[in-house]
């Protein structure tokens, strides 16, 4: 539920569509699936005079949380490639007049709480390991155990996604931020 801020009529409109490809492979068929893949932030009404908590992102307008899942018909290692248009270093673009974040706050393999890393590719070792990680614009990553790609048919990936209107986007009038970014995967 978006809180609503207003003293003067300035509106911002949010929305994200995140989308997960559809994959298929020799070795493994794997489906991803991302709980909702339209994630609207609705709308936010704020004044030029209005206190917005803010951080090095910006004054934040949302957050949602969303799941993706990956299924393959067979114990697979899974590396999960994330690309949207980036933002500076850690965040990603949300139109012209904003960027968001996406955290991975929990990740599963086959019903198990399991790490997750930064990877390459399914033969890379990985690296940044962490129960926790945020994404980057053009990001690859996977499940680890024992320092290399975990092997699994089920992959879930609890995420939170901030939205923030940029420090210097000037608020005149109506607004609106919208974004795009995908998931893809690549299998052994």
């Amino acid at each position: 539920m978006m809180k609503n801020h207003s003293i003067a009529p300035v509106a911002i409109l949010a929305a994200l569509a995140i989308w997960a490809a559809p994959a298929a492979y020799a070795a493994a068929t794997c489906q991803l699936s991302f709980s909702d893949g339209t994630v609207d932030l609705g709308q936010v009404s704020v004044s030029r005079r209005a206190v917005l908590r803010s951080d090095q992102n910006g004054p934040k307008i949302g957050s949602s949380n969303r799941t993706l899942s990956v299924t393959c018909n067979t114990s697979t290692a899974m590396v999960l490639g994330f690309h949207a248009a980036a933002a500076g270093a850690d965040a990603m673009e949300l139109g012209h007049g904003g960027n968001y974040t996406l955290h991975i706050l929990r990740a599963r393999l086959d019903g198990q709480p399991i790490r997750i890393g930064r990877a390459g590719n399914v033969t890379q070792l990985p690296t940044e390991i962490a129960d926790q990680l945020q994404l980057r614009a053009s990001d690859s990553i996977a499940a680890v155990s024992e320092q290399k790609i975990a092997s699994g048919t089920r992959l879930e990936l609890d995420l939170r996604i901030d939205a923030f209107m940029r420090k210097d986007a000037v608020l005149s009038h109506e607004i609106q931020l919208e974004g795009e970014s995908r998931f893809d995967l690549t299998t052994n």
